[in-house]
């Protein structure tokens, strides 16, 4: 189900902005469950939509960069890492500190990302 959207998103938005939803899907989900999780459930999506030869522009390479930074970008709430829950306690944070810079940060860091990814050169990319 949810590789049948992915493979009739990607042509309506592009390469670029199909990278960045990527990460931000991934990253989402990584602020709800382990980065290690989030990559074992988003693969075997996005292998299944490169199978099915759901992304014509893109080489699987990139989307799978993009899966596996955005699965390290778990800025906006304190459970998606472990760090992060142990200094909410003893900083006197709370969870919407997490979300106010976590989500701007996420964001940036998808634009970046999808940039840079979709800019390298074929000879990086196995």
């Amino acid at each position: 189900m949810l590789g049948a959207l992915l493979a009739e998103l990607e042509p309506l938005l592009g390469p670029l902005p199909f990278l960045g939803a990527v990460f931000l899907f991934t990253s989402a989900l990584s602020c709800l469950v382990s980065n290690a999780a989030c990559v074992v459930l988003v693969y075997g999506v996005l292998k299944d939509l490169h199978d099915g030869g759901g992304l014509a522009a893109l080489r699987p390479a990139q989307v799978m960069l993009a899966m596996m930074m955005g699965a390290s970008a778990s800025f906006a709430t304190p459970i998606g890492y472990q760090t992060n829950l142990m200094v909410l306690q003893p900083g006197g944070y709370s969870f919407a500190d997490f979300a106010r810079l976590g989500v701007p940060l996420t964001l940036s860091t998808a634009l970046c990302a999808a940039a840079s990814i979709y800019s390298l050169p074929a000879s990086w990319l196995p």
